[in-house]
């Protein structure tokens, strides 16, 4: 079979795919949520994992649930869950806990 490479095709099985993007930024942080600035914010109510990189190699992971939505500035999140680890580190990252107390 001879494909032109103009001739598109729908895949057999799911397909998803990866590509970088501008990574968003963290405006606001606390202990119950954050506001992630973001051009295309998801939807409200959309849950997520969402990892914030608290040190250049040091990540919280958290899953949260979009409560607010800025059109074209970003989104609200709660946070839903996380390690007592990285509680700590969100804790240390806000001001409660100083970083020697670790």
């Amino acid at each position: 079979m001879n494909i032109d490479r103009n001739t598109r095709v729908k895949p057999k099985e799911e397909m998803k795919v990866e590509y970088p993007t501008i990574a968003p930024r963290v405006r606001n942080l606390s202990l119950t949520g954050a506001f992630i600035e973001d051009k295309r914010p998801l939807s409200k109510g959309r849950v997520l994992p969402v990892k914030l990189w608290v040190l250049p190699n040091e990540a919280i992971t958290v899953n949260a649930m979009v409560r607010r939505v800025e059109d074209g500035e970003g989104m609200g999140v709660e946070f839903l869950g996380m390690s007592d680890a990285d509680h700590t580190r969100l804790r240390r990252s806000v001001g409660e806990v100083p970083s020697t107390d670790l």
